[in-house]
């Protein structure tokens, strides 16, 4: 059981850096500011939840 989790919180790690990665890759190239609000908002939303997943990884490992 505790495998299985552990296993979940570690690629839900991976999915939520790639999430923040890409969100930052997507705010140094936004050409429209319309967007640009919802990008940030999409940065911090991913770095809470990677940050989350991260703690919850390291207190189970």
């Amino acid at each position: 059981m505790f495998g299985l989790i552990s296993l979940f919180l570690e690629f839900g790690v991976y999915f939520f850096i790639l999430s923040l990665i890409v969100s930052i890759i997507g705010l140094i190239f936004e050409k429209n500011k319309r967007f640009n609000k919802l990008n940030w908002i999409s940065v911090v939303i991913s770095g809470l939840t990677s940050l989350m997943f991260l703690l919850m990884f390291l207190e189970i490992g």
